[in-house]
């Protein structure tokens, strides 16, 4: 199964989010009440695109036909308590999406600003000592901040606890494009 509970999904033009899954038929439920099979839907990936279609989607105006004269009726504001809910629920994972997509292109630069700096310094060193070198500096990083959390003391001037925490997701990283390239 290519998705899971809480993924965004694009059928039809229209963007939804799983709710269910039946994995033994391979169905998934959207958030719109229907189930539908996996090859009928394309997976989001440009949260961009899929923020839009969720802002778009909650500013339609939704015209009520019920059949009961009374409900259809009703004023708008009498459902705003609850539009403004479904619009948090739905917005809020992309807020956080958001915010990891702008620590990752943080951490793109401080990667290429030290990569320019000190060129691939942790590559070569990678070379001539394996996973072993990586574990170090990770294992620096790790102390580091750990350090940091326990005194809450910052004697060195540019090494503040996001820096090393930021430093150390990039030496994750670099092992993982190390590993990579081993394959």
């Amino acid at each position: 199964m290519n998705f899971k509970v809480g993924d965004w999904v694009k059928y039809e033009e229209e963007v939804y989010q799983i709710t269910d899954i039946d994995a033994p038929n391979l169905l998934y439920a959207l958030s719109n009440g229907f189930w539908y099979v996996e090859h009928e839907l394309e997976p989001i990936t440009d949260h961009d695109y899929l923020m839009d279609k969720v802002i778009e989607r909650n500013n339609k105006p939704k015209k009520l036909n019920t059949g009961d004269p009374w409900i259809d009726n009703l004023p708008e504001s009498y459902f705003g308590m609850y539009e403004e809910e479904t619009l948090k629920e739905l917005t809020e994972p992309l807020d956080l999406i958001e915010q990891h997509k702008r620590i990752c292109e943080r951490l793109n630069k401080v990667y290429a600003d030290k990569n320019h700096d000190y060129g691939n310094s942790f590559g070569e060193t990678y070379e001539k000592y394996g996973d072993i070198s990586a574990l170090v500096r990770i294992s620096d990083k790790m102390n580091r901040i750990d350090q940091l959390v326990q005194t809450g003391e910052q004697k060195v001037k540019d090494e503040a606890l996001e820096d090393s925490i930021l430093d150390m997701a990039n030496y994750l990283i670099m092992w993982a494009m190390e590993l990579e390239e081993k394959e």
